[in-house]
């Protein structure tokens, strides 16, 4: 999901509607992911 949230154009609210999950937390995955390579494993 951060992946898919990731790319240019990408509606992070609509792809985490689509997971069933609040938006809120993955915009919380996205800026951790953006934020801290160290991260990146976890999000695969």
């Amino acid at each position: 999901m951060v992946k898919l949230a990731s790319q240019p154009g990408a509606s992070v609210a609509r792809i985490a509607r689509e997971h069933d999950i609040n938006d809120n937390l993955l915009f919380k995955w996205l800026r951790l992911w953006q934020n801290k390579g160290a991260y990146r494993g976890v999000f695969r």
